[in-house]
């Protein structure tokens, strides 16, 4: 027997068929959802609904209007159902192997998914913007780089999958605090932030490499650690010892975090000023996807680009 959920959104009709596993399919109704997003969407985001606060008092009976602004959380209809194997319980699939799976997703599209009842918080990408993930010709693509041709998802999420089973509790833990942290970022809309919460996700990465068995140098510098994790999930040729240097796009985003983490100094003038960040961050965006989908037991054309 399966269990069946939903969750949305995810802009793209994908599928994804793992027997007696794992079963993704898009809801009855998806292109008429998918085209309400879209009608709503502005510069590429679903923003949240604007609410009014009302006040009442109980001993005159009367009703107060407060502030008119975005909702703190609300709700969204869901654009896939999922099928999981009935060994966990519902509470334990979504905050367990199905937050993996969603998380996943959410690197593979820049999504932010949330389950059906689950309340959004923040903006929602909507994947119309031509810097996030682009569904187009059966690819996967980031950054002109293929991730996942659609028609191997369900290859992907096997290896996925059979990386998550092998994986203590800390260890999960550690990968799913990436996941959010991850897909967390693409909510922020000066660099600054974007940076900070991205680089969040390497931590939890580098933790992860730990907890898993991958790195066992747990007091390494961030140069060195990044460096070397790269290098062990294959995203890398091996570091010369001799040169004591880290790969340079490694290298340019630990001075940029040092200077922001230490200094408070972002790029070359305000950190609400615009321009500078929109290289960094989508480096940085790109080198976490690239360790997690190498984390999880898939080398490819995209983990190994630069």
């Amino acid at each position: 027997m399966m269990k069946s959920d939903s969750f949305g959104m995810l802009l793209a009709p994908v599928r994804v068929l793992i027997p007696d596993r794992l079963i993704i399919t898009p809801v009855d109704n998806f292109k008429d959802i998918v085209e309400a997003y879209k009608a709503v969407a502005e510069n590429g985001f679903i923003h949240p609904p604007i609410c009014q606060r009302v006040i009442y008092n109980s001993k005159n009976e009367k009703i107060r209007e407060g502030v008119k602004k975005q909702a703190d959380i609300y709700g969204l209809p869901s654009t896939h159902t999922i099928e999981y194997s009935d060994a966990e319980s519902k509470d334990e699939f979504r905050s367990g192997t199905g937050r993996f799976i969603l998380g996943m997703f959410n690197v593979l599209y820049d999504s932010r998914l949330q389950w059906e009842g689950w309340g959004h918080e923040d903006r929602i990408p909507a994947n119309t913007d031509p810097v996030s993930v682009i569904y187009n010709g059966g690819m996967i693509n980031f950054g002109g780089k293929s991730i996942v041709q659609v028609d191997q998802l369900s290859a992907f999420f096997i290896s996925a999958l059979n990386t998550w089973d092998s994986l203590a509790p800390e260890a999960r833990k550690r990968l799913l605090n990436a996941l959010y942290y991850h897909q967390k970022a693409t909510a922020y809309k000066w660099g600054f932030e974007k940076f900070t919460v991205d680089y969040y996700a390497v931590d939890a990465i580098w933790r992860y490499s730990v907890e898993s068995g991958l790195w066992n140098d747990s007091n390494a510098g961030h140069g060195k650690r990044i460096t070397w994790m790269a290098h062990i999930l294959g995203l890398y040729p091996k570091p010369d010892p001799a040169q004591k240097k880290n790969h340079p796009e490694i290298q340019h985003i630990c001075d940029i975090r040092n200077n922001l983490f230490h200094e408070a100094d972002w790029g070359i003038g305000n950190p609400i000023d615009v321009g500078f960040e929109n290289g960094v961050c989508f480096t940085l965006h790109r080198l976490v996807k690239r360790l997690i989908v190498a984390s999880v037991g898939v080398q490819n054309q995209f983990t190994e680009s630069s």
